[in-house]
């Protein structure tokens, strides 16, 4: 393989969407989170209105997807703790709003956003107090009626112990308890993904229809009005 500056970087590689299974897995998903913004209430015609923020971002995240969708840019924000990702964000999409934040203390005003989302962020917060903190930082930043747009894996990783699962018992207990909320299973596990997906496309999507086989939710959490996590502060 080339070394240099010209070297392909096997992480990208491995995330790549030009593997068929990677590709596959992003269909999953895309379907999953149609599914819950139109359980939600939200459609083409009203999604160019609504103020969204992600928590968690990266260097993008699910904004640039609510974008195809029909979002406004300009509405749209992310926070993350990365400076470097936080620079990649706002030179990739320089019309949306992006800022160093912490998600156990959000550098937000109250009620400002229809949409909060968390993306993959839940199950690097180890700390039970860190999640709960995180969790009613993201209600308070909600406007009254707003919700919160959850993509996350549901199983811990048996080959990376930086990260663990939120089941959803702990989400409907702990972190927003008394919430309404819809939940969704998607994404076959990624490994088989890759694995089949190039030689037996139709056995991936056979594998996906079973529940256990699908490791993330993907869910629509509305906080209790009153509740613990609503209108609580990070600290």
């Amino acid at each position: 393989m080339t070394e240099g500056p010209g070297a392909l970087d096997p992480r990208k590689e491995l995330y790549s969407l030009f593997r068929p299974g990677n590709l596959f897995l992003w269909q999953q998903r895309e379907r999953a989170l149609l599914r819950a913004l139109r359980w939600a209430g939200v459609s083409r015609a009203t999604i160019e209105r609504l103020r969204v923020l992600e928590v968690g971002c990266g260097v993008g995240g699910l904004l640039p997807q609510l974008v195809a969708y029909g979002a406004t840019p300009q509405l749209l924000a992310g926070l993350d703790r990365d400076r470097g990702r936080i620079r990649q964000a706002s030179g990739r999409y320089p019309g949306m709003h992006f800022a160093v934040g912490d998600a156990t203390e959000l550098p937000v005003e109250s009620g400002s956003f229809d949409i909060v989302i968390q993306s993959t962020l839940f199950t690097s917060l180890l700390e039970p107090v860190a999640r709960v903190r995180a969790a009613r930082e993201m209600a308070r930043v909600l406007r009254p009626g707003g919700f919160i747009l959850w993509l996350d894996f549901r199983y811990d990783s048996p080959s990376n112990r930086r990260v663990r699962g939120v089941p959803r018992r702990e989400i409907e207990r702990n972190l927003f308890p008394g919430a309404a909320a819809r939940f969704y299973t998607t994404m076959l596990v990624p490994p088989v993904a890759r694995l089949i997906v190039p030689a037996v496309p139709i056995l991936a999507a056979t594998l996906s229809l079973i529940p256990p086989l699908r490791t993330h939710y993907c869910a629509v959490i509305r906080p209790a009005p009153g509740s613990p996590t609503t209108g609580a502060s990070g600290g």
